[in-house]
């Protein structure tokens, strides 16, 4: 029996709520799939087929950013560009920024030492750690993403002074570029881990 379509929004909207996501073939071994929930936005999923026989899968997430007529299509170019890297040999988990920062934050400390590691660590705990760009899959990271975030942490440093001489004080150039120092490492790294497929 054919799978119920997840093409349309018409579509979904009639599907049974389940645990399991409904699947569409893209190609051999790779997988779109979108599971239906009770109440509100159902989530999207990709599964990827590695030569062992074994199944791979990369959470979307509700994709809200997307109209539901496009979700569809957009999801699938997700699961695609997923399942290229995993055939070119990046690791199939999805790590998101955080993870990645996490992850530099390790090899830091058995580089240079935990002294080194706590110093990236307060950089990105002030930085990264309860920002928007810390959720964001290492796949969907774009330039925009980077440069919105620069520009957050670009803003002028809360007032000092008194009275009538309070008064914003800019931020340094190379102070900014301090602070994205950590960031561009924990990226950079991940590249070199092959946890996502371009730099």
């Amino acid at each position: 029996m054919a799978s119920p379509s997840i093409r349309t929004a018409s579509a979904r909207g009639k599907l049974a709520s389940r645990r399991e996501p409904y699947w569409s073939r893209l190609r051999k071994g790779t997988y779109v799939g979108y599971r239906k929930l009770g109440q509100g936005a159902g989530t999207w999923v990709g599964r990827w087929r590695s030569d062992d026989g074994k199944q791979h899968y990369n959470s979307l997430g509700d994709l809200s950013d997307q109209k539901p007529e496009a979700a569809f299509d957009f999801a699938s170019k997700l699961v695609r560009k997923w399942a290229d890297g995993c055939d070119a040999g990046v690791r199939p988990k999805a790590f998101t920024v955080a993870e990645a920062c996490a992850d530099y934050i390790d090899a830091v400390r058995a580089a240079k030492g935990d002294a080194k590691a706590q110093a990236a660590h307060s950089y990105i705990r002030r930085l990264v750690e309860g920002k928007s760009i810390a959720t964001i899959p290492l796949s969907r990271l774009k330039p925009e993403h980077l440069k919105a975030w620069r520009e957050r942490i670009s803003k002028p440093a809360p007032k000092v002074g008194r009275g009538e001489r309070t008064k914003e004080k800019s931020r340094a150039l190379a102070t900014i570029n301090r602070d994205m120092v950590p960031l561009r490492a924990a990226l950079n790294l991940a590249y070199e881990h092959g946890l996502i497929a371009s730099d």
